[in-house]
């Protein structure tokens, strides 16, 4: 019964002031801001959990096949990939067709590793050509451009072309034998000669070095690569001599050094304007 008894009229339950501060309503925005900044934290240390680091590469497919089977998909790229040799051009004079011809393909600037693998089989495989109409000194070009790449992949060349027909003048017509000359043979046979002497130094045994002989028929335009001008041109004579399928089987068997343009629906006013490098350029791009 004591502990019931009322409490004496003087004694007070106020609460201390300094425990009344505990209860002190709390700014609604600093509470939403605060919320707002841990559930941005927490979801930033969901996703570094979930995802890739950028510091990691993913592994590349291509690189993961076998190196034999790396060096076949590389050697495929660059069969048939032509590129200029221009030695002494300086670069701010080079057209949009010349920057065509000059470049590397795009696969060798993909990544190092590529670089690495790929470089040699690019200069054993491509197609290096030299621009006669534009310098006197093409055999300069080809042996400064040796120089340049170094001695180990100037030894790795083995397709080099000499562009040497100057203009359509420079074109043989097959169907008249009165113009029939070997000039353009003789002197393109000399130059090669004067140039497989200059890179002798440079080059390997391997590296074949061919000059461009051009012929017309009545319907068509031929061009033909060969390192060895004055035989060839001697039998393309012979087989048209014939007058048989002869010369078109011969051709047919040499067709990655042949290229025919047929010429049926061109006036001859055409055909004298044609100009045997541009329909060269033509075909390359």
């Amino acid at each position: 019964m004591d502990a019931c008894r009322a409490l004496p009229p003087n004694l007070s339950t106020a609460i201390p002031p300094t425990t009344r501060a505990q209860f002190a309503l709390h700014n609604t925005s600093d509470m939403r801001r605060r919320h707002a900044a841990q559930q941005q934290k927490e979801a930033q240390q969901r996703d570094a959990a979930t995802t890739t680091p950028a510091t990691e590469s993913i592994p590349s497919r291509l690189m993961s096949l076998p190196a034999e089977l790396r060096n076949r998909i590389w050697t495929a790229a660059f069969e048939g990939w032509t590129q200029r040799i221009d030695f002494h051009s300086r670069a701010e004079i080079w057209t949009n067709a010349e920057k065509t011809y000059r470049r590397q393909p795009p696969l060798l600037s993909t990544c190092k590793q590529i670089y690495a693998e790929a470089i040699g089989i690019y200069y054993s495989t491509a197609i290096f050509f030299v621009d006669r109409l534009k310098h006197e000194w093409c055999r300069g070009e080809l042996s400064g451009w040796l120089r340049s790449i170094g001695p180990e992949r100037a030894k790795l060349v083995r397709n080099v072309r000499f562009h040497l027909c100057r203009n359509a003048r420079a074109i043989v017509d097959l169907h008249d034998d009165d113009t029939w000359s070997y000039t353009s043979a003789l002197n393109h046979d000399s130059r090669l000669q004067e140039a497989e002497r200059d890179i002798k130094a440079f080059s390997s045994d391997e590296m074949v070095i061919k000059a461009d002989l051009w012929y017309q028929t009545e319907w068509d335009r031929i061009l033909i690569w060969t390192s060895t001008p004055v035989s060839t041109d001697q039998e393309v004579h012979r087989l048209r001599e014939q007058r048989d399928e002869g010369f078109d089987k011969w051709l047919e068997a040499k067709a990655a050094d042949v290229k025919i343009w047929e010429l049926r629906g061109i006036s001859e006013k055409g055909l004298r304007e044609i100009d045997a490098h541009e329909t060269y350029r033509d075909r390359i791009e």
